[in-house]
């Protein structure tokens, strides 16, 4: 394999793809960033009543 972010043969593995893309996605974020995105996700889903 290439790199993570190849997808089709990730595909073919039998991952989601869109998964993969998620997690590609998330590994380029350092983790500040990431639990920013988070917090601010749980903020709104508890507003929606989702938490």
């Amino acid at each position: 394999m290439r790199c993570l972010d190849d997808r089709f043969v990730w595909g073919r593995k039998g991952f989601d793809t869109k998964a993969v893309r998620t997690i590609v996605r998330l590994r380029k974020k350092d983790q500040a960033e990431r639990q920013e995105e988070e917090a601010i996700l749980d903020l709104y889903k508890a507003a929606l009543g989702m938490a």
